[in-house]
């Protein structure tokens, strides 16, 4: 089946996806398991025309941001509902005909992806079902329940009954090897010393304290924030297609406690067309820089430029 899933991070309340769908109710989110209403996040196509009555993926738009560390899960269900009327002595349009048939073969295949769940459903409903067959043949709990039917228990309670007890523990048994009380009090005291031991960092240890991943809403910048106050951060400018030569001042999200920070760039291509280009920067300030990519790629695909700095934070 189509789904995907996401981890929050406080901030971002716009996710993608890129499986086809007929309508907004074909869309279903859930945040932390708990499937979300219609009327609380929108669904928005990636592009505006459909391929057999579907569109090819698009973004959810939740009205309320997760929380960090939230489970987002997007999934198709298409909804079992008529998206054509045909009318008697109608003309008959071939892409209604072609987007009728592929709403139905694409309902079946996600009927299908859900074949394993299912088979597990049916195991738990026979296995339910044995249950009741059971306690039917048992008959009700009144009827198990009648006093006069209930064994005496007296009379597993006689004390000749009860055998020599002496006969399994003879006054010659040795017990040295289980634990002593003093073998207890020891442990307990280790027990003790480990709970009140305090964790010591080795001398001049870094450790990231904050952090931000590259999402939609942060125009995909990235940082890592080191306790020392340490700083890398950096992004992905996209140059669009066609554009051969760009000049861009970018706008850091950590701001810096001086200019000399370093800096690097680099571009790429995600096809095997040209990769000739002079990259570099500029007018540095605490919070940007200014960057240039020219003669860079000729087609759609050559367009990404990447950057990335480190540095001590203001």
């Amino acid at each position: 089946m189509y789904e995907i899933f996401y981890t929050g991070d406080g901030t971002t309340n716009e996710f993608v996806f890129d499986f086809p769908y007929f309508q907004d109710k074909d869309i279903q989110v859930s945040v932390n398991s708990e499937i979300l209403d219609a009327d609380v996040h929108s669904v928005v196509p990636a592009f505006d025309t459909r391929q057999d009555g579907m569109f090819s993926g698009g973004r959810v738009i939740l009205a309320n941001t997760p929380n960090v560390g939230a489970e987002i899960r997007i999934w198709r269900k298409i909804d079992l509902s008529r998206t054509v009327d045909y009318q008697a002595l109608s003309v008959l349009d071939p892409e209604e005909i072609n987007a009728d048939i592929t709403f139905l073969l694409e309902y079946l295949r996600d009927a299908l992806a859900w074949n394993d769940r299912l088979e597990n459903i049916e195991n738990a409903m026979n296995f339910l079902e044995s249950i009741q067959s059971q306690i039917e043949e048992l008959g009700t709990f009144n009827e198990l329940a009648r006093k006069n039917e209930l064994p005496d228990l007296t009379r597993y309670a006689l004390i000749e009954d009860i055998p020599d007890v002496s006969n399994f523990a003879p006054a010659n048994h040795s017990h040295d090897e289980y634990a002593t009380n003093d073998d207890l009090t020891a442990l307990d005291a280790r027990v003790d010393t480990l709970e009140n031991t305090e964790t010591v960092l080795p001398e001049n240890y870094d450790y990231v304290v904050e952090f931000q991943k590259p999402t939609l809403s942060n125009n995909y910048t990235w940082y890592r924030k080191y306790k020392s106050g340490w700083v890398e951060q950096g992004g992905t400018i996209d140059k669009g297609s066609n554009v051969r030569d760009i000049s861009s001042m970018i706008t850091l999200p950590i701001e810096m406690a001086d200019i000399f920070y370093s800096v690097s760039l680099s571009g790429y291509n995600t096809s095997a067309g040209p990769t000739s280009m002079c990259i570099g920067s500029s007018h540095r300030s605490l919070t940007g820089f200014f960057a240039y990519c020219y003669g860079f790629g000729t087609g759609d695909t050559g367009r990404y430029l990447v950057w990335k700095i480190s540095g001590l934070a203001a």
